[in-house]
């Protein structure tokens, strides 16, 4: 898989091997149309809003991330990702970290 920047459009661009049709190998793009950082009960997660639905990563203190295996259904709205990440996570909550945060 690989990530580029449109520099142009100003979108990021998910490219990965996938097959359409009858013995053609095509690449699957993947346009992301909004990011939403999150700060949920001390795990850095982003949430990206792409023309397939919701894409989840985990955000590294070096600038890094790395995709996170959580599922976020197409039926949950941008308003309620906070909501249902902390749902998701309640059990990582512990006196000193604090509330889940919208951090973007």
């Amino acid at each position: 898989m690989a990530i580029a920047r449109n520099s142009h459009l100003g979108h990021l661009l998910t490219v990965t091997s996938g097959c359409y049709g009858v013995g053609w190998l095509l690449p699957k793009v993947t346009l992301v149309v909004k990011e939403h950082r999150f700060n949920i009960y001390g795990k850095l997660i982003a949430v990206a809003e792409t023309t397939v639905g919701w894409r989840t990563f985990f955000l590294g203190a070096d600038g890094k991330r790395r995709p996170a295996e959580i599922v976020v259904p197409v039926f949950v709205a941008e308003d309620e990702l906070l909501q249902y990440l902390a749902d998701l996570f309640h059990e990582s909550a512990t006196p000193s970290n604090g509330e889940p945060k919208r951090l973007s």
